[in-house]
């Protein structure tokens, strides 16, 4: 989802997100990398829709590895907190900070 926030997500605070990108994992992908499971919000309210391939013969299935979910998270995360300061571009992650001029 295109949500970041200080704060756990919750119910409302997902209202409206996006999908960024899905894929089936298994559910130790959130676990062992230490978020968790808070709640669920069906994807119909916000006019989405889960992309599930059928199981026929070829049927073509993305799967994700544990630390997939935490790449994608990080990436999102820096792609919104780029800011402009001074003329200079201000790249903020969890992992690094750096001023690129």
């Amino acid at each position: 989802m295109d949500w970041i926030g200080v704060e756990p997500p919750t119910y409302d605070s997902l209202a409206g997100g996006a999908v960024v990108a899905q894929a089936k994992a298994h559910f130790e992908a959130i676990t062992n990398t230490g978020g968790a499971v808070l709640g669920l919000r069906p994807l119909e309210l916000d006019g989405l829709m889960a992309v599930i391939p059928g199981y026929a013969v070829g049927a073509v299935h993305r799967v994700w590895g544990w630390e997939t979910i935490a790449n994608k998270a990080e990436q999102l995360a820096v792609r919104q907190l780029r800011v402009s300061v001074g003329g200079m571009l201000l790249c903020l992650s969890s992992v690094s900070v750096g001023v690129l001029h």
